[in-house]
């Protein structure tokens, strides 16, 4: 029936992603002591610190080359940490955090997921903390060297679907009084081709 195809139909269009510089905080050995940090990291860059030069962050790191080399990089939709040529492993401590805060989507949207990929043994989704507009990865006792990427799934605040779905509710009371045989534009978002046949509408997005 109509109704049940509303109801499954879902736009395939990808929401937006990271808009605005991320804040990375460095906290250690505690949930209220920052180690380093905050610093903004601007959508599409990268913060590297190579023992000499960087920014609050890399400060921490004893601004030698000796202590190795390490870059966080934000994505549209992603944050990767790099570690190469550590001398060894963060220090162990309740908190020893890279919290990433002021998580900004496109369309006021808010962080409902994540994946993680990484190839720094221990490191698992124990060790990560996230909420609508942050995510954190504890790397207490874990090795400096290696990689991780935090895979960023925001959702689309409710506010922000209620004109989509004010669209499908006209569209079905129109459909209702109409026999429809055409294509149409719809909410400006998806061609639906529209066939009535035997009380029952069969969409056909392209």
């Amino acid at each position: 029936m109509l109704a049940a195809a509303l109801l499954s139909f879902s736009p395939g269009k990808a929401f937006a992603g990271l808009v605005s510089p991320v804040t990375l905080t460095w906290y250690y050995p505690n949930a209220t002591t920052i180690e380093s940090g905050p610093e903004g990291i601007a959508v599409g860059s990268t913060l590297t610190c190579n023992g000499q030069s960087g920014g609050a962050i890399c400060n921490a790191y004893g601004g030698a080359s000796s202590q190795g080399q390490y870059s966080f990089a934000v994505g549209t939709n992603s944050i990767t940490y790099t570690g190469v040529n550590a001398p060894g492993n963060y220090l162990v401590a309740a908190i020893n955090t890279f919290d990433f805060s002021a998580l900004s989507f496109g369309g006021g949207g808010s962080l409902s997921n994540y994946d993680l990929s990484t190839n720094i043994a221990g490191l698992t989704k124990a060790d990560v903390t996230f909420g609508s507009s942050f995510i954190e990865v504890n790397m207490s006792g874990l090795p400096a060297n290696g990689t991780f990427t935090l895979t960023l799934n925001p959702v689309p605040e409710p506010s922000a679907l209620l004109p989509l779905w004010l669209c499908f509710v006209g569209l079905l009371g129109y459909a209702r009084r109409r026999a429809l045989n055409k294509s149409i534009w719809v909410c400006g978002l998806v061609k639906l081709d529209l066939v009535m046949n035997l009380g029952k509408i069969k969409f056909n997005s392209e």
